[in-house]
C-alpha cells in the first residue's frame, strides 16, 4: 500500500532538497561516464527502423537543419557585402545593408529554434519506442534467462544505456550533423572566396599539427605513468592502514611513513615531468595556431593592397575560417558521445535478440 502522507517530489523540491527524477538522472550520469566507448559504430544502425517510423518529422529536421547551416555560413556573405558595397558613394547602401545582415540573424534563430525542435522531438519519440520495445522484450523473457544474468545488468541497460542512446539521438546528434555541414559548407566557400589561401591552409595546417599530435601522446604516456606510481602510493598506504596493529607491535611505524612519503615523491617527479610536457605542449599550440593565423592574415592583407582580394573577402575568409576551425572541434567532441552510444545500443540489443526457452506454440490448439 502507498503511505498518502508520505512528502511527494514536490515537496521535497520545495524543501531545496532533489527530487527522486533528479536523483535518477544524476545516477544515470554517472553510471554513463564509467561506460566503455566503442570504435564500431555499426550497432547505432539498429535505431534506423525507429527513426523511419517518423519520416516526416526527420524530413521537417533535415530541411531545418539546412537552412539554418546555410543562415550561418550565409552570415559571412553578407558581413562581406556590408564592407565591400556598404562604404560605397559615401555609405549610401550602408543602412540596406546591416538590415540584411539583422534580417539574416534573425532568420538565423528562427530556423536553428525550430531545427532544434524537430531534432528534438524526433529524437525523443524515437529513444521513447526503444525504450518500450525493450520493456516489452524483458518481460516476454523466461525464468531461465534472468538466472544467467543480474536484474540489476537489465535495469541498467534499460536506464543508464537508453540515457546515453537519448543523448546521442536528442543533442549530440543535432550538434554534429550542422558543424558537419558547415565544416564542407565552410571550405567550400573558402576555396570560392580565395583559393590560394585555402589551398595554403590546408598545406600546412597537418605539417604543423602532426608533431603535436606526437607530442600529445608523450603526454598522455606520461599521465598514465603519473596516475600509475599515485595508485602505487595509495595502495601501499590500504596495506599499511589494514595491518596498522602489525606494523605499529614491530615498530614499523616511521619505516612505513618514509616509505609512503618516497612513493608520493616519486608520483610527484613524474607529475612534474608531465607538467613540463605539458606546457611545452601547450606553447607549441599556441605558437603554430596563432603563428598560423598570422601568415595567411599577411598573405590576404599583400592580397588587399594589390587588389587581388577585397576588404571584404578577407574578413569573410576571416569568419569561414573560424566557423570551420570551430566545427573540427565541436565534431572532435561529438565523437565521443557517439561510441558511447554505439556501445551502450550493442548492449541493449543484446536484450532485443534474446529469445525465451519458453515461448507460445505457433498454432496453438484450443482446450475442448
Amino acid at each position: 500500500m502507498t503511505d498518502t502522507n508520505a512528502p511527494t517530489t514536490h515537496d521535497a523540491d520545495l524543501r531545496g532538497r532533489p527530487g527522486a527524477g533528479a536523483l535518477l538522472a544524476e545516477q544515470m550520469s554517472e553510471a554513463g561516464d564509467r561506460r566503455e566507448k566503442r570504435r564500431d559504430v555499426r550497432p547505432l544502425g539498429r535505431l534506423l527502423p525507429y527513426a523511419l517510423k517518423h519520416k516526416g518529422h526527420l524530413a521537417m529536421a533535415a530541411v531545418w537543419l539546412i537552412l539554418s547551416t546555410a543562415a550561418s555560413l550565409g552570415l559571412t556573405a553578407t558581413a562581406r557585402g556590408a564592407i565591400d558595397q556598404g562604404f560605397e558613394n559615401g555609405g549610401a547602401g550602408l543602412n540596406v545593408w546591416f538590415l540584411v545582415l539583422g534580417a539574416n540573424a534573425v532568420f538565423l534563430g528562427l530556423a536553428t529554434a525550430v531545427r532544434y525542435f524537430y531534432v528534438t522531438k524526433t529524437g525523443e519519440r524515437v529513444v521513447a519506442d526503444l525504450r518500450k520495445g525493450l520493456f516489452d522484450r524483458i518481460l516476454t523473457l523466461d525464468p531461465a534467462f534472468y538466472a544467467k544474468i543480474r536484474t540489476g545488468e537489465v535495469l541498467s541497460r534499460l536506464t543508464t544505456d537508453i540515457a546515453l542512446v537519448e543523448t546521442l539521438m536528442t543533442t549530440s546528434v543535432s550538434f554534429a550533423l550542422r558543424n558537419f555541414l558547415t565544416l564542407i559548407g565552410g571550405t567550400i566557400l573558402l576555396f570560392v572566396v580565395s583559393p590560394k589561401l585555402t589551398g595554403l591552409v590546408l598545406l600546412v595546417v597537418p605539417l604543423l599539427l602532426g608533431p603535436i599530435f606526437l607530442f600529445g601522446r608523450r603526454v598522455r604516456k606520461l599521465t598514465v605513468a603519473t596516475q600509475d606510481r599515485f595508485a602505487s602510493a595509495v595502495g601501499f598506504a590500504g596495506e599499511s592502514v589494514d595491518a596498522i596493529e602489525t606494523v605499529q607491535a614491530f615498530g614499523r611505524v616511521a619505516t612505513s611513513v618514509n616509505r609512503f612519503g618516497a612513493a608520493v615523491e616519486d608520483a610527484f617527479s613524474a607529475s612534474l615531468i608531465r607538467m613540463k610536457a605539458r606546457a611545452l605542449m601547450t606553447a607549441m599550440i599556441i605558437v603554430v595556431m596563432f603563428g598560423g593565423v598570422t601568415l595567411v592574415l599577411w598573405l590576404g592583407a599583400q592580397d588587399v593592397i594589390s587588389g587581388r582580394m577585397s576588404p571584404g573577402a578577407l574578413l569573410q575568409f576571416v569568419l569561414l575560417s573560424v566557423f570551420a576551425a570551430g566545427a573540427v572541434g565541436a565534431l572532435g567532441e561529438s565523437w565521443g558521445d557517439v561510441q558511447k552510444a554505439a556501445g551502450a545500443m550493442e548492449r541493449i540489443d543484446e536484450l532485443m535478440r534474446a529469445q525465451a526457452a519458453i515461448a507460445a506454440p505457433a498454432t496453438p490448439t484450443a482446450l475442448p
